[in-house]
């Protein structure tokens, strides 16, 4: 991929023309990584003074060169590789489950509400939750 994964901003186009619109956004225990693409960056912001811009990030993981100007950031955070299963751009096979217990995102999340990962199981496996959307369990 060439853009950006997240791209934060406080305006919207309408007609083509820019407008503020204010932002408030929370990202917990994310992973935010662009597998072999050509962006440094993968969270980008854009604020235009005009209007309120609130971007919190407790708990994440993600390929950027430098924390994006104007966020937040709490908790945990790193720009390790998440060590993800299996990606094979060229055949388009995605498995975002992490592979071993080594990865970064094992253990490093914070208590949410949310009571199971995108494959059904417990979220609370080990001391705390995993970073991502999927609970590691071996």
């Amino acid at each position: 991929h060439k853009d950006p994964s997240l791209t934060l901003s406080n305006f919207v186009t309408v007609n083509n023309v820019q407008q503020p619109a204010a932002l408030s956004a929370t990202f917990k225990n994310c992973i935010i990584w662009g597998e072999n693409g050509l962006v440094e960056d993968e969270v980008v912001t854009a604020k235009n003074n005009s209007a309120g811009f609130t971007a919190i990030f407790e708990g994440v993981l993600w390929k950027v060169a430098a924390t994006p100007a104007n966020v937040t950031t709490t908790g945990f955070t790193t720009t390790a590789n998440p060590q993800f299963d299996s990606i094979d751009v060229s055949e388009k096979y995605y498995d975002f489950r992490i592979a071993t217990k080594q990865s970064p995102a094992v253990n490093n999340g914070s208590p949410t509400s949310i009571a199971l990962d995108l494959d059904g199981k417990s979220r609370t496996f080990g001391v705390k939750p995993d970073l991502g959307c999927f609970e590691r369990q071996h």
